[in-house]
């Protein structure tokens, strides 16, 4: 369903979180109309099973990475608890949290999702919490939090965005729980997962090709750059986060493409003089064939004309005998 919905019967008809569109594009026109680029749906009102090892009970709203769903809770939210909401679901589609997720698991094998989820927000959070025309989750987590369980050091929130994104903070926090010493950690790593929300709702088949795949980053990270610039002050980021989608060039397939095209024989025009080789071999055949073919044409050809003559010479003698008067004898 589209962002503006429709009118019918001079009703006007949209998703539930089109109100929370329309004020961030009044706050934050350039940042907050990247809303405009996500497809919106909305769920029924028995939801969706929770993750394992997450919240009881699904979300207000999540997202798979390329569509935000609304359940029906999210109607019952205060407009800025909505705007929020909404605002953290654009830019998990916008830094392509959910195909980050798929990628990653394809190079380590095995990851914590829930973990990996709890990554996302934190940065996400942390982007957008110097708005004030919007409400976070009072659970929400933030990227200080989480780098208070990894290093000493304390640094500013602006710092810190610039310096992690979601892969490097997810193997920094990744504790395997076998060969776990810091059990601290673990447990409150494990609380913390459990309060947040799962959003991140990754479908293995919503991977496109590698080409395609670098393509959407591509293009995502423009509009994220083109739109903080157009906001300057007003944006809804609080710097470019080094978390932007990276344009990942599959090599293996263009260097796959290349040798394939390079290798597979083919035919092509020379006009080079042709070698003995061709003479003797193809040059002899073609040239047999062709003079074979001129033979039979000179046959046909004759055989037509003789055809022609014979007939005339008949049609002559036959009309001189018609009109020659008989001799007698």
């Amino acid at each position: 369903m589209s962002v503006a919905g429709r009118a019918q019967g001079g009703e006007f008809h949209g998703h539930r979180g089109t109100r929370a569109i329309q004020r961030m594009v009044e706050f934050a026109p350039a940042t907050g109309g990247l809303a405009l680029w996500v497809r919106h749906e909305d769920v029924a009102a028995q939801g969706l099973t929770p993750v394992a090892g997450s919240a009881p009970g699904s979300p207000p709203v999540h997202t798979d990475g390329s569509t935000i769903r609304y359940e029906a809770a999210f109607e019952r939210l205060p407009l800025a608890r909505q705007v929020g909401l909404v605002a953290h679901e654009v830019l998990h589609i916008a830094l392509r949290h959910p195909q980050r997720y798929l990628e990653l698991a394809q190079r380590l094998g095995a990851v914590d999702l829930s973990l990996f989820n709890l990554c996302a927000d934190a940065i996400v959070n942390s982007t957008l919490g110097h708005l004030s025309w919007l409400q976070l989750s009072p659970t929400a987590v933030y990227l200080e939090q989480l780098l208070a369980l990894t290093t000493s050091r304390g640094e500013p929130v602006e710092k810190s965005l610039l310096e992690w994104d979601v892969e490097r903070l997810y193997q920094a926090l990744h504790v395997q729980p076998d060969k776990s010493k810091d059990g601290s950690r673990a447990a409150h790593l494990r609380a913390l997962a459990r309060a947040a929300d799962a959003d991140l709702r990754p479908a293995p088949g919503a991977q496109a090709a590698p080409e395609l795949e670098a393509e959407q980053a591509r293009e995502w990270s423009e509009r994220v750059v083109r739109a903080h610039a157009g906001d300057a002050e007003f944006s809804m980021l609080r710097a470019l986060v080094a978390d932007l989608p990276r344009t990942r060039t599959p090599w293996e397939h263009v260097l796959r493409t290349l040798l394939a095209r390079g290798l597979s024989p083919k035919r092509a025009v020379s006009w080079s003089r042709p070698t003995r080789s061709y003479i003797a071999n193809q040059g002899q055949h073609a040239h047999t064939a062709a003079r074979g073919r001129r033979r039979c044409l000179r046959f046909n050809r004759r055989g037509a004309d003789g055809a022609f003559r014979a007939r005339d010479r008949s049609d002559h003698a036959a009309t001189r005998g018609g009109s020659r008067p008989h001799r007698r004898r």
